[in-house]
């Protein structure tokens, strides 16, 4: 599954040089993306030529809200 984020590709194009960009871009996602205060969700679709093929096409990481009490 191909990934078409403006924001990954920007971040790969500002890393692409250095000798540990894999671990930039490791911890890039892991650190402010997929932290314990952030919510991610994958927006998905697909591309009308192949329509049974899905990539996503962004990630929206809304701050991680404190769920409300029932009573």
């Amino acid at each position: 599954m191909g990934i078409l984020d403006w924001e990954f590709g920007q971040l790969y194009r500002n890393v692409r040089g250095s000798v540990d960009w894999k671990q930039k871009i490791t911890d890039r996602v892991m650190v402010d993306i997929c932290c314990p205060k952030r919510e991610p969700y994958l927006i998905l679709g697909n591309i009308a030529k192949w329509q049974n093929t899905f990539c996503i096409l962004g990630i929206f990481y809304p701050p991680k809200e404190r769920q409300m009490h029932l009573f």
